[in-house]
């Protein structure tokens, strides 16, 4: 059974491709049941990815298996340019990071949703993630070690993080392939500032409070998607799983 309501609360439309656009212009409407926080956050996500982002506030009750129930914000993105489409392969990525920005622009006082939404609705498709708040709260301190990881990794100090891996997942010969991999970076951060972005995250189903944080590594003309698996173990933090690909996002 479910049963669900919603609320329209507000639309901010963000004519743009990407933020790195040149030229833009925005078009925001409001309802008064909206706060400042709220309606300054929305504006946050439209420009970030662009297009038309409406913000809805909903109620939902349900005993289906996986599915959340409570109190919602919800994001409904449209109007999308190509580019973004060209850019990321896996929607996952900017959905997360959308709702994210929302929750992490949100006084912590002001901020009474059980989980947020986010629809992507382009050729006549829908697409829909949801991300409850302890998810956010996971990434959210988490982001910047996953971060230090992997710059320092891609720095050559692989075999120093090292320490940080899931021993009952990766072996030596295991680590040492990692390392391995990363060396392509040695020459590349010579002289040049190695960046790492944090694109987004995904909750990984099999290990409970785990995520899969998707970073792009970038050094001179070089750049790699590395998505790493982290979750926590008696108070600290393990890495549960990396990936070296260009699976989220396209070249």
């Amino acid at each position: 059974m479910k049963i669900e309501f919603t609320e329209l609360n507000y639309n901010m439309k963000h004519v743009a491709a990407f933020k790195w656009m040149a030229l833009f212009f925005v078009i925001v409407t409001f309802s008064s049941c909206s706060n400042k926080s709220e309606r300054d956050a929305v504006v946050k996500v439209a420009n970030e990815f662009g297009g038309s982002v409406t913000g809805t506030i909903g109620y939902v009750k349900t005993t289906e298996k996986f599915k959340k129930s409570g109190k919602y914000f919800q994001l409904l993105v449209e109007d999308l340019d190509a580019s973004f489409f060209n850019y990321y392969s896996d929607l996952r990525v900017p959905a997360s990071k959308s709702a994210f920005i929302f929750f992490d622009n949100i006084k912590k006082d002001e901020f009474n949703y059980d989980f947020i939404r986010v629809i992507y609705r382009y050729s006549l498709r829908e697409e829909i993630y949801e991300y409850s708040v302890n998810d956010l709260l996971f990434f959210k301190n988490n982001e910047s070690v996953v971060g230090k990881m992997v710059k320092a990794m891609c720095n050559g100090n692989c075999m120093i993080v090292s320490k940080y891996f899931d021993k009952n997942v990766f072996n030596q010969y295991a680590v040492n392939r990692i390392c391995d991999s990363l060396r392509v970076f040695d020459n590349a951060v010579k002289g040049n500032r190695l960046i790492v972005d944090i694109k987004g995250f995904d909750v990984v189903s099999a290990k409970p409070h785990a995520i899969k944080v998707f970073t792009v590594v970038k050094a001179a003309k070089l750049s790699k998607a590395i998505s790493v698996i982290i979750e926590p173990d008696n108070g600290s933090r393990f890495i549960a799983g990396l990936y070296i690909s260009n699976t989220f996002v396209k070249k």
